[in-house]
């Protein structure tokens, strides 16, 4: 499933969009693995430095992609909820212009608790020349986090009250 606007226009990511932060954003989802993934090219506009994106838009991108998926997997049976901690370590400068993959899955609900992994990933050194990597390979490159420019842990707490 494709095309989802993510969060809204009404929202800063809708602004930052809209300003011409970033271009082509594609909101994919995974309901079988509770996971939300987006494509989409970080333009000029997102630097810090010049020519790295800025680690507050870094921030950013990883707690809405959070958010993302607590709103599709969490929200419709449990109610709203707000990020409680985020927990984010940069692994490498993320350049300006660069195309990247984000991806948030839902890991665990403890009564109001509900934490999501999120990773910010380089799309494209992700797949080969073909546009194919095989699994194992995808995994080894993750694990000695070679293609991830950063990767955070967020905590949600649902408002309602169970």
């Amino acid at each position: 499933m494709g095309g989802r606007q993510v969060h809204g226009e009404d929202s800063v990511f809708g602004l930052l969009h809209g300003g011409g932060a970033f271009r082509d954003p594609l909101l994919l989802l995974d309901s079988e693995k509770q996971t939300v993934l987006l494509v989409l090219k970080t333009g000029a506009r997102t630097a810090g430095h010049p020519g790295m994106t800025h680690g507050g838009f870094t921030s950013l991108l990883l707690d809405e992609m959070a958010g993302q998926a607590y709103c599709e997997f969490v929200q419709h049976a449990r109610g709203p909820g707000v990020t409680a901690n985020l927990s984010v370590d940069f692994i490498k400068s993320l350049p300006t212009e660069s195309h990247v993959l984000v991806t948030a899955k839902v890991t665990s609900i403890d009564g109001r608790k509900v934490r999501c992994d999120v990773r910010i990933v380089d799309g494209e050194s992700y797949y080969d020349a073909r546009g194919e990597e095989t699994e194992g390979e995808k995994k080894k490159k993750d694990e000695k986090d070679e293609n991830v420019f950063a990767k955070a842990t967020a905590l949600f707490v649902v408002l309602a009250k169970d």
